[in-house]
């Protein structure tokens, strides 16, 4: 029983070259998430830097709803990613707010 909605990123199979067998897994993974509800929303999403040498990578939002269908509106998918950059990458990895809001102003549009 999915008692809460839940959300998360997953790599974006579009953005990887076919080679080392990586795309094949990551295809088997989202498969895997789709059939237990989950799918991939309408948004672009990129996991911040964790490391100042790495790059920015393209990713996969996406979201499994309750059994009692409560859906996510469009609209309401920005606030997800504020959510994920917060609660994840500035909380747990320590990423300063100034460079998440230069991301999330780069992938909405939005100025802060």
């Amino acid at each position: 029983m999915n008692t809460k909605p839940l959300y998360f990123d997953c790599e974006n199979i579009d953005s990887l070259h076919q080679h080392h067998g990586w795309w094949r897994i990551l295809e088997r993974r989202i498969a895997f998430y789709e059939r237990r509800g989950a799918a991939i929303l309408p948004c672009t999403y990129i996991l911040p830097s964790l490391h100042p040498a790495d790059l920015l990578t393209p990713m996969h939002l996406m979201f499994r709803p309750t059994d009692q269908n409560i859906n996510l509106h469009t609209e309401e998918i920005p606030q997800m990613i504020q959510s994920l950059y917060r609660e994840k990458y500035a909380a747990v990895n320590g990423i300063e707010d100034a460079i998440l809001d230069a991301l999330f102003a780069q992938i909405t549009g939005e100025a802060k």
